[in-house]
């Protein structure tokens, strides 16, 4: 991708008659043309096409305005195939680090509310202090558990804690 400074192109010229124009760059087109100074001429242009014709413009960024979900149809070329591939791939390492370096500030989590209900009566709402509330005859009806799991995520295998907690799980169901 070359800069608008650099790109240059015959203006006034007729490829039926064969005459050539003035050549000059893109960023001294749209100040001799549009009376426009880039601000950033260093960046490199954008491809359009223009009209029916299929003929290839070279347009500054800066001038140019998307519209939302604007598709290119067009398939990318070598160097931008490798420059998407090389963007967007990262090794293991490097994404476990950037993982492992997400730090959010601990913060305390409300109160969570239990909402039960006597026997027909409305939902009763209760705000959970110090880990206690009234349930007393306030259940739903609870559905039997036909199949559960347990997943268990760490580096290591499961040691003999882990292991323990499980057999008591199981045999208490």
């Amino acid at each position: 991708m070359r800069q608008s400074s650099e790109i240059k192109f015959n203006v006034g010229s007729d490829d039926e008659r064969g005459t050539l124009g003035e050549e000059m760059t893109v960023a001294d087109y749209f100040a001799k043309k549009y009376k426009r100074t880039l601000k950033y001429p260093d960046l490199p242009c954008i491809n359009g096409m223009a009209g029916s014709r299929n003929q290839a413009n070279s347009l500054p960024m800066e001038i140019v305005k998307l519209v939302e979900w604007q598709r290119c149809f067009r398939p990318l070329d070598s160097v931008q195939r490798k420059l998407v591939t090389t963007m967007s791939s990262a090794g293991p390492n490097a994404r476990y680090q950037q993982i492992m370096g997400y730090v959010h500030d601990p913060r305390i989590l409300p109160a969570p509310e239990v909402i039960y209900r006597a026997q027909q009566q409305e939902d009763v709402v209760e705000h959970v202090s110090i880990g206690k509330w009234a349930i007393r005859d306030h259940f739903y009806t609870v559905p039997d558990i036909q199949k559960w799991a347990v997943l268990y995520f760490a580096d290591e295998k499961p040691n003999e804690v882990v292991i323990n907690v499980l057999n008591d799980l199981f045999y208490f169901v």
